[in-house]
């Protein structure tokens, strides 16, 4: 992707996710509320009844806790956390949010650090080409040992 395009992207979406940063700090003012997950809060909140849901979602009463749990466990999938939201009226919105800053501050930042490892990885080509040379010898002996023993490497 030529720059011009991801810089164009990254004001987009920068743009975007600027609602998803404000609910992230609003998240942490009902953190209390949704300790057992969005889903039963909002159920709860709502006043909507687990047998109304179950009917909802054409399942049983146990399965509405179970997903209520496996939302809880972070182990529910999107489809299912889609559709429970849809059955209490409800909109399944998400998105990535860099932890902090934007999207243009995190992509300098990714730039920044493969930069700084390219670098590193250049001063120890140049500091220890013996060791590269004798760990290469070391594994292709190796590898001649396990061939002579009937063992498959690549």
């Amino acid at each position: 992707m030529g720059n011009a395009n991801q810089g164009a992207m990254q004001a987009d979406l920068d743009e975007a996710l600027l609602g998803f940063r404000v609910a992230r700090k609003a998240a942490g003012k009902v953190k209390g509320w949704v300790k057992n997950g969005w889903l039963r809060a909002v159920r709860l909140a709502a006043g909507v009844r687990v047998e109304e849901v179950a009917r909802r979602l054409e399942v049983s009463r146990s399965e509405v806790f179970r997903l209520e749990k496996a939302e809880m466990e972070a182990r529910i999938t999107v489809k299912s956390l889609r559709r429970a939201a849809n059955a209490l009226g409800c909109e399944l919105v998400y998105a990535l949010v860099p932890r902090e800053g934007t999207l243009k501050g995190l992509a300098e930042e990714v730039k920044r650090t493969r930069a700084a490892a390219e670098q590193e990885e250049k001063e120890q080509k140049a500091d220890e080409p013996g060791t590269v040379l004798l760990r290469r010898a070391i594994l292709k002996k190796f590898r001649q040992a396990l061939r002579r023993e009937g063992m498959r490497t690549r």
